[in-house]
């Protein structure tokens, strides 16, 4: 169990309705999905900032759930991969629920230590992971979730919602973000429907399993 939201006093409305949250086992993916493993999947690569080992963007949260799809039919069908939680996710970014204001072990955040206030996407695990092994978890790219998006801390964050097009939460921060947008608790939506609207530069994922 740890207790969910601004953990510092410092963090907008979204972030100040704090809670305790049970965690469930599961394993989080170490980077964030590249556009080789991406490739590999789904035959193209939609990125913006191209490199086989820089994060997959411009990516909606449709064409997300589809190469979840296609990939859990490699495994005979079976719901092997998902999207995180809001709350896995920061759990996992906080090492397991710790005091954290960013990703990376510390408190504090230079630009030599997380990849924020860029122009450009960085090759996954460019810097330093925290302590669970974790890279990129603040900065390089938004990070989609598949948790329904609430303006306060309620619930929704601890499941996936059934609607998984219209306006999932995204953490962790960007190439583009000011320190503020990387820290652990930050929380952000992008509302609207298919289409390009729903994919940028900013946004990528990386995969669970329970």
């Amino acid at each position: 169990m740890f207790e969910i939201g601004d953990q510092f006093e410092e963090g907008d409305q979204d972030e100040k309705e704090k809670t305790n949250v049970m965690i469930k086992p599961f394993f989080l993916g170490q980077t964030e999905i590249t556009q080789s493993q991406w490739k590999r999947v789904m035959g193209s690569n939609p990125s913006r900032f191209k490199g086989d080992n820089n994060p997959v963007e411009k990516i909606s949260i449709y064409e997300v759930m589809q190469f979840i799809d296609r990939l859990n039919k490699r495994y005979q069908g079976k719901t092997v991969f998902r999207l995180p939680t809001e709350a896995e996710w920061e759990y996992a970014c906080r090492e397991g629920g710790k005091k954290r204001r960013f990703c990376h072990v510390k408190n504090t955040a230079g630009q030599a230590e997380i990849h924020y206030g860029k122009h450009k996407t960085a090759p996954v695990a460019s810097y330093p992971p925290n302590a669970l092994g974790l890279y990129d978890m603040s900065g390089n790219v938004w990070e989609w979730t598949c948790s329904e998006y609430s303006k306060f801390l309620n619930g929704k964050e601890e499941k996936c919602s059934k609607n998984l097009i219209k306006n999932n939460t995204v953490r962790g921060g960007s190439w583009g973000s000011k320190q503020r947008g990387v820290r652990a608790s930050n929380r952000n939506v992008i509302f609207g429907g298919y289409g390009p609207a729903d994919a940028d530069s900013n946004r990528g994922f990386r995969l669970t399993r329970d």
